[in-house]
């Protein structure tokens, strides 16, 4: 009888109930089909397949007219208390969800956190104080493994972090570049130098990015055109730019790097940009690939790609 019970269970639908109550309220098929923007076989065939569940029939014609058996009137009050249920249950769900506080989890390398972004997330949490903003910072590879793991709703990270990468479980769109620039203490000789050229950057020790880094080889590649790679001066290699610029302000060396083009330079320390001599470094949104990012999540989005591409 337990078997019985679960197999009927399982082959009941909710639309089949609501088409037998539209039958019902409408009085024909035609009449049921119109409303329910179904053909008339298809309304008649989810009727008769209630019918075999039930093993007795439920509605019977009298005239033009459908009328309800006595069967079919006991079927019909359990149909409307399980559809009367079930709307209940998506309103309240609803209702509920709009008291529900709105989330969203960012994640990003640690420089484009507090670099880029930190203006644009308080641009947006000015906007939107009703959003709990979960900012995540990690470097390299993580981010990827953390946002198909569904731990961030989004990344913003620089090309290198995919470079190598599979790009086919994220959907991503450019939302800005960093810059080639040359980072040096505002008492260098290169701070104000009229019309840098690269050959005068290879003449100077520099802090570098590291040797596999996606934009040195990129960098790389331009010098060697030039016939200038073997005559770069690395004094050290940094993988982390926030890093390099504190190198530079304590008087380690100058550093060859993309930086941000927002905002000025920290205290002590001269941006020459190189953008007319050294490709830049494009910024990307990633998404978990066929993701509908909500309302709150685009805005977010909006705001940070107006403040990386003005």
């Amino acid at each position: 009888m337990a078997e019985y019970v679960l197999d009927r269970f399982k082959e009941i639908s909710f639309t089949q109930l609501r088409t037998f109550c539209e039958c019902v309220r409408q009085g024909s098929y035609t009449a049921a089909a119109r409303v329910l923007h179904l053909s008339q076989p298809a309304v008649w065939q989810q009727i008769r397949a209630l019918e075999r569940l039930a093993g007795v029939p439920l509605l019977e014609r009298h005239g033009r007219m459908l009328k309800l058996t006595e069967e079919g009137r006991i079927f019909w009050e359990q149909a409307l208390t399980v559809l009367g249920y079930v709307e209940s249950f998506w309103n309240v769900f609803h209702e509920r969800r709009q008291h529900l506080p709105k989330t969203l989890t960012v994640i990003a390398t640690p420089a484009l956190l507090s670099e880029e972004l930190a203006q644009p997330i308080a641009a947006f949490h000015q906007a939107h104080p009703d959003v709990q903003l979960r900012l995540l910072s990690q470097h390299g590879l993580p981010v990827l493994e953390w946002l198909r793991e569904g731990k961030a709703d989004i990344a913003i990270v620089p090309a290198d972090v995919i470079a190598f990468e599979d790009p086919t479980p994220f959907d991503r769109k450019q939302m800005g570049q960093r810059l080639a620039t040359l980072v040096v203490h505002k008492c260098h000789h290169l701070a104000h130098h009229s019309n840098l050229q690269l050959e005068d950057v290879i003449q100077i020790p520099l802090i570098l990015p590291m040797e596999d880094n996606y934009w040195f080889l990129q960098v790389h590649a331009v010098l060697q055109a030039y016939n200038l790679a073997d005559r770069l001066r690395p004094v050290m290699r940094v993988s982390h730019i926030l890093a390099a610029q504190k190198l530079v302000m304590l008087g380690a060396a100058a550093a060859l790097m993309p930086m941000p083009i927002q905002g000025a330079p920290p205290k002590g320390l001269v941006y020459r940009k190189l953008d007319h001599l050294l490709p830049s470094l494009p910024l990307y949104l990633l998404a978990r690939r066929g993701l509908t990012l909500p309302p709150h999540t685009q805005q977010f989005v909006q705001i940070v790609q107006n403040h990386l591409t003005r």
